[in-house]
């Protein structure tokens, strides 16, 4: 059934706002739009560019005579996000908050219009796996009745049990030949796939839980035909899915003697895989191509340069994630940082339905969500830190020609990093870690800000997400501090956002010779890679006066 608000419509028609009270003047515009409708050619009018017959005028001005439906229809009108989604099918945003919509008549009387709207946007956004899309829609009410639930329950069931049968499929056609091109079927065992699972409500807690055991059961068949890198990736997908308690059970079974097999940390085949297979690999290869390139790559490299593993690699302009380091280990802020990543990380990985009614969203580019509370933790701890030592700066780098370009270079905002939103419908709260002090910045989607970096020592890491929530408070409190508890955090987490914040965590140590005369600044754009993970890239090649790293 199509929306259409008579509200709207009468005052579209009526070329200006409409008391709709005045019945009167209600009564004069039925009596002059009938009567062009009279004299019009084929007995219809095109307002706003939909065409109207006589039916549809006439229940247009019968719901405004009806006190409840009245009602209902301004309070729809009030609520633009709830509006647009009835007029186009599409959605970006977090209806409003109000009791109307748990209301059971408001239900009975929306759900006709919601109903059939809302079951094409579900399946449409798992069908063009549209993360983001599918959390909105399970994050808002679901404005449908019990018959409707039903109707758009079964479809989607329908839909999952489709793609469940073409993963037990493929598993059984490669039980039987080892040959078969089983990558076919990996967009469904990826984390954009347990990213829309877990976008699905409580209703779908015993699908999810079967979906695991079947990844489980392809990963194990992948690990005894000796593919098991990739089967340890198809099991650490499962770890984030949301299942009952037996499946992850089953999970932390297998997933240590399938890493043992693989022969590597699942950490190093993620690097190999995407940065070495992404830059010698670049021809449509599997992906295995990228990692067996890689090994004989890591084979010379270990020859050659004996000890260059010991310390973590140079940041290359498509950034890629590695090993941990301990510059850190130690410093005033070590335990808070640590105790903040921890529970930003956790927060990322719920997904967080329903919504709290508490949701804001009155965070702002610039504004520091985490450092005044961050830093009265830290002074707390007392002597914390104090027989920390900064890591030297290696002088021997070689220092290359500065770029002529100087799109990069700011002397109000010098010696800093300027970081660019680039994904859509999200915020980035960038925190900024130094030995001794700490602060955060919020940027907004499509806005940028800068973060000055001291002559030292510091880190930052990428909290991603939508709806900013500035009273949702982490339960457990800081162990050395348990007064402190994190507080501020965002509804909904976006792709890849729970394991992105510890590999996208850039390390700096700064050159104070070469930054007592350089203007330049540092810029990191964080985006979309093919649509589906976040990435951080690099937008300049400059990398005199600094040592720069990527991963905790």
């Amino acid at each position: 059934m199509k929306y259409l608000n008579p509200i709207t419509w009468l005052e579209k028609m009526n070329g200006a706002a409409l008391d709709m009270s005045d019945n009167a003047a209600v009564t004069l515009l039925r009596k002059k739009m009938l009567a062009e409708l009279a004299l019009s050619e084929g007995q219809v009018l095109q307002v706003a560019g939909e065409w109207l017959n006589k039916n549809d005028l006439l229940q247009l001005f019968d719901c405004v005579q009806s006190p409840a439906q009245f009602s209902y229809y301004q309070q729809i009108k009030a609520d633009p996000v709830l509006t647009n989604f009835l007029e186009t099918g599409r959605i970006t945003a977090l209806f409003i908050d109000t009791p109307l919509y748990k209301d059971e008549a408001f239900l009975a009387f929306i759900a006709p219009f919601y109903g059939p709207l809302f079951t094409t946007a579900v399946l449409d956004s798992i069908k063009q796996r549209e993360v983001v899309t599918l959390q909105y829609l399970f994050a808002n009410p679901l404005l449908l009745d019990a018959e409707y639930m039903k109707t758009s329950f079964d479809s989607i069931f329908h839909l999952l049990r489709e793609q469940y049968q073409q993963v037990e499929q493929a598993k059984a056609i490669l039980e039987k030949n080892n040959r078969y091109n089983w990558k076919t079927v990996l967009p469904y065992l990826d984390h954009i796939q347990v990213q829309l699972l877990n976008a699905l409500p409580g209703n779908f807690q015993e699908f999810r839980s079967d979906y695991g055991i079947l990844m489980i059961n392809f990963a194990l068949l992948l690990n005894r035909l000796n593919r098991s890198t990739a089967a340890a990736e198809i099991l650490h997908e499962v770890s984030s899915l949301k299942t009952i308690t037996y499946v992850q059970e089953q999970l932390a079974m297998y997933l240590p003697q399938v890493e043992e097999k693989a022969g590597k940390s699942v950490t190093w085949g993620f690097i190999l895989d995407s940065w070495l297979g992404r830059k010698l690999g670049q021809m449509g290869k599997p992906t295995e191509w990228g990692i067996k390139i890689g090994v004989l790559v890591l084979i010379v490299l270990i020859f050659v340069l004996g000890a260059l593993f010991e310390k973590p690699r140079k940041l290359p302009p498509d950034i890629a994630t590695f090993e941990q380091s301990s510059d850190f280990d130690g410093s005033r802020t070590y335990h808070t940082m640590k105790y903040v990543v921890a529970a930003l990380e956790k927060e990322a990985r719920k997904a967080k339905l329903p919504l709290e009614e508490r949701m804001a969203d009155s965070i702002q580019t610039g504004d520091d969500p985490y450092g005044p509370a961050f830093m009265d933790a830290v002074r707390r701890q007392g002597n914390e830190g104090a027989t920390f030592v900064l890591p030297a700066f290696d002088h021997n780098l070689t220092q290359l020609p500065e770029d002529s370009d100087m799109a990069y270079q700011d002397p109000q905002h010098r010696q800093s990093v300027c970081v660019f939103n680039r994904v859509s419908l999200s915020g980035i709260v960038a925190l900024v870690q130094t030995p001794d002090s700490f602060y955060s910045r919020y940027v907004a989607e499509g806005d940028s800000v800068f973060l000055p970096l001291p002559l030292s020592l510091s880190r930052i890491y990428f909290y991603v997400g939508t709806g900013w929530d500035p009273q949702r408070t982490v339960r457990k409190g800081m162990e050395k501090v348990p007064a402190y508890h994190l507080r501020g955090s965002f509804v909904l987490s976006l792709y890849n956002s729970s394991t992105f914040l510890r590999r996208s965590c850039l390390q700096f140590n700064l050159d104070t010779t070469y930054w007592k005369t350089s203007n330049r600044y540092i810029p990191i754009e964080v985006r979309l890679f093919q649509g589906q993970r976040l990435q951080l890239k690099q937008l300049s090649d400059n990398s005199n006066g600094m040592e720069m790293y990527e991963g905790e």
